[in-house]
């Protein structure tokens, strides 16, 4: 107890001589110095102040760090301490129970308003809060310029055989965390039944802004006719990216073959027509 007596003393004997200029005080930084890590409930606990503006100030025992304020601090046992013109104050706080978990602090707030500083200390018997585990970084994935362009000889499809195509597509990753080897899943047909599996490479790592462009061949078996889609979708981040590319064939060859035969077959007529005539005429002369 003498020692306590003693340590108290000494922090609050003025620091400044009566003739040192104001403003130098007013310059310090404010702090708290503590006589001990480390206290239990009941305990007393000599805080020293120093560099703060003169006034009074109120010095209490805070769990959760006080980040919610006063809610967290135990105001009911709480001291005030004058603070002198030099910017230094003393008090003896009776550690109260703190109205929540540690981690704990003593908090110093000045009486009229200012700047809140805090300081760290243990409460023996008090659980400790662990922090809660970072947020995971979201993961992101982005398709982009996606198109289909032609791809092999035209005549098969001319005639309603297989058409090749080759797909376009520009994957991205616009988050900022990577993502590990994300999966590219093809699929084609008619519009809204895009059941046949197309063979699509593996996409490797993307780093946070890395994009990768691919072309994907792809093949509408016999017989084409009309529209067809092509469905991608890019998985192994949070949300999947889904995206569609359409294209046509139309068998203009087996069009234009009964157009064709029936003027072939409109020229021999005619022609064998106008040979028939002139045989006529010639056998009535």
């Amino acid at each position: 107890m003498i020692r306590f007596v003693l340590a108290l003393g000494a922090a609050a004997v003025v620091a400044l001589p009566a003739n040192a200029p104001a403003a130098l005080a007013a310059r310090a930084e404010p702090s708290i110095v503590l006589d001990r890590a480390e206290v239990a409930v009941g305990d007393q606990l000599a805080v020293r102040l120093a560099g703060w503006p003169a006034g009074n100030v109120q010095v209490e025992l805070c769990g959760n760090e006080a980040q919610r304020g006063s809610i967290d601090c135990a105001v009911g046992g709480a001291a005030s301490a004058a603070v002198l013109p030099d910017g230094s104050g003393a008090v003896a706080l009776t550690v109260p129970a703190p109205p929540g978990a540690c981690p704990c602090v003593i908090r110093v707030r000045p009486v009229a308003g200012g700047e809140t500083r805090t300081a760290p200390v243990a409460v023996k018997g008090v659980p400790v809060r662990t922090a809660p585990p970072a947020a995971p970084v979201p993961t992101e994935l982005a398709a982009s310029g996606v198109r289909i362009v032609g791809a092999g000889s035209p005549w098969a499809a001319l005639f309603a055989g297989p058409a090749h195509r080759t797909v376009k597509v520009t994957l991205r990753n616009p988050g900022q965390a990577p993502v590990l080897s994300p999966r590219l899943a093809l699929t084609s047909g008619r519009p809204g039944r895009t059941t046949v599996i197309v063979a699509a490479p593996p996409v490797g790592l993307l780093a946070p802004g890395q994009e990768r462009t691919f072309d994907l061949p792809v093949t509408f078996g016999a017989p084409t006719w009309g529209r067809y889609t092509v469905r991608g979708e890019l998985l192994g981040a949070d949300q999947p990216e889904v995206f569609y590319a359409h294209t046509h064939s139309y068998p203009w060859g087996l069009i234009l073959l009964p157009v064709l035969a029936l003027a072939y077959a409109t020229v021999r007529w005619s022609r064998r027509a106008g040979r028939g005539a002139v045989a006529a005429d010639r056998r009535s002369t």
